[in-house]
């Protein structure tokens, strides 16, 4: 006969097995959904945050390709640029430069292989961090398995698909964490960690992670070169090197250099009240469980966690200092929270027994995960039942049948044209043209625009314009 240990054990291999088997399927069916939905119109949240970093993308191709002549080819620059060169402060565009070659193929298909490698880089570097992070156990838990549910709960599940810096950005800290934590290859983290802080300084909070080593404070120490040099480094940047950018703008910027008041910050964070509520219960966990992880916390069989909660806690005061309530408007900026994150589930899920009430508890935190999950990922597919406005998003296939019935129009010429003004390159992203002009006689308009007095219809195409306009 087995004795009640050997019993445990087999019990334990077998649910690990299981699980295993479930995140497999669970990581096939998020990609898939993921990857259909890269064919379909931007979706939310963020949406124009998305256009607009995409728009700096293409508009590096376009300077490269049709804007031979034009200065400082490796400096950001704006799609929606007006007559002026364009010329935008923003954060280190790594991703936008990467990403820039994909649109030689055209807008339509450009914008879906960004939309696609941005989605297999965050893949790409969960998969290489849970490698990394194999070895290393932080209070006891198993970093590499806590990894395996990054795509699927919280920010994770939300903006890895998204084109946006801050989840490759975050995985890079993510990286060099490891690194750090384990006391090797500290040039790399370097590397990885200044790459990953210019893309995002929001990201440093991943580096929290880090108190929960036994030796915080040697390793800390150990690795005070990559740690000062990269910090450092971002500092210059983001004050020296975006006022350069800015200067050259003219003094435009999308990014907010100057420091907000700590104090007025913090205030206007905590004394925000649903929005606050909405962070905790939707935003860092999955339809409330935060609250679950911290109540199966304090059960007397589940490991200590209270320097994880601590570091939670820390990460989450850091955003409130750095952004106060504007931070609610762009969550993204708490994604170095998800490891974190990550960790409280994987080790509740280990500690719980598989008997009982407690076998019904880790049923409800599956329940929590999949349903957050399937309510997300059919949200993300809302532009098959239901048909996106047209100033959120434009068809690609009307913007080419436009451009065919007006074939004697400065396409692909360097020229600017007219368009309503927007904060987010709307109609150049669909026509890969530089907008906005105010001298341009050729106009493009969505039908809800007011068209200018001095503008006349010649052509249209589904909700688009085509406007032959008087110049100033």
């Amino acid at each position: 006969m087995q004795s009640s240990a050997d019993l445990m054990l087999n019990r334990s291999v077998r649910f690990q097995a299981r699980e295993s088997f479930c995140l497999r399927w669970a990581w096939l069916g998020r990609l898939l959904f993921a990857a259909v939905a890269l064919f379909l119109p931007l979706g939310h949240p963020h949406i124009w945050r998305q256009i607009d970093t995409l728009g700096v993308s293409l508009r590096y191709w376009l300077r490269w390709t049709t804007e031979t002549a034009a200065a400082w080819p490796l400096v950001p620059a704006i799609l929606h640029s007006g007559d002026a060169p364009g010329f935008m402060a923003m954060e280190w565009p790594l991703l936008n430069l990467l990403a820039a070659p994909f649109f030689q193929f055209g807008p339509a298909v450009g914008t879906a292989l960004a939309r696609c490698f941005v989605l297999g880089l965050n893949l790409i570097l969960v998969m290489w961090n849970i490698q990394l992070w194999r070895s290393v156990r932080p209070l006891g838990i198993c970093a590499s398995k806590s990894w395996r549910w990054m795509p699927l709960i919280g920010f994770g599940l939300i903006y890895f698909p998204k084109f946006i810096p801050d989840s490759p950005a975050m995985l890079l800290v993510l990286a060099a964490t490891a690194l750090i934590w384990k006391k090797q290859r500290l040039g790399l983290a370097a590397v990885l960690l200044s790459t990953g802080l210019l893309m995002k300084p929001t990201s440093v909070i991943v580096l929290g992670l880090l108190l929960l080593s036994r030796t915080w404070a040697s390793t800390l120490l150990f690795a005070w070169f990559p740690l000062l040099g990269s910090l450092t480094l971002t500092v210059l940047y983001y004050v020296f090197g975006t006022k350069w950018i800015q200067q050259l703008a003219g003094g435009e910027s999308f990014y907010r250099i100057e420091p907000q008041n700590p104090w007025q910050a913090l205030l206007s964070f905590f004394s925000s009240g649903t929005k606050l509520w909405d962070l905790f219960l939707q935003g860092l966990g999955f339809y409330g469980a935060l609250p679950v992880l911290l109540i199966f916390s304090f059960l007397p069989f589940v490991r200590s966690l209270q320097r994880l909660w601590l570091v939670l806690g820390l990460q989450v005061f850091a955003i409130a200092v750095l952004d106060g309530e504007h931070s609610f408007v762009h969550q993204y900026y708490f994604l170095g929270t998800l490891p974190v994150l990550c960790l409280l589930l994987q080790a509740v899920l280990e500690d719980l027994p598989e008997w009982g009430v407690y076998k019904l508890a880790r049923f409800g935190l599956y329940t929590l995960i999949f349903g957050s999950s399937m309510t997300y990922l059919a949200y993300e597919w809302r532009p098959f039942y239901i048909t996106a406005p047209a100033d959120r998003f434009l068809a690609f296939g009307d913007c080419q049948q436009l451009k065919a019935k007006l074939p004697d129009w400065p396409w692909h010429q360097n020229h600017v044209f007219r368009v309503t003004p927007r904060a987010y390159p709307l109609v150049g992203l669909c026509f890969a043209e530089r907008v906005g002009s105010e001298q341009s006689q050729y106009g493009l308009f969505v039908d809800s625009d007011p068209l200018p007095a001095e503008c006349e219809i010649v052509q249209s195409a589904g909700h688009l314009r085509g406007a032959l306009c008087k110049s100033h």
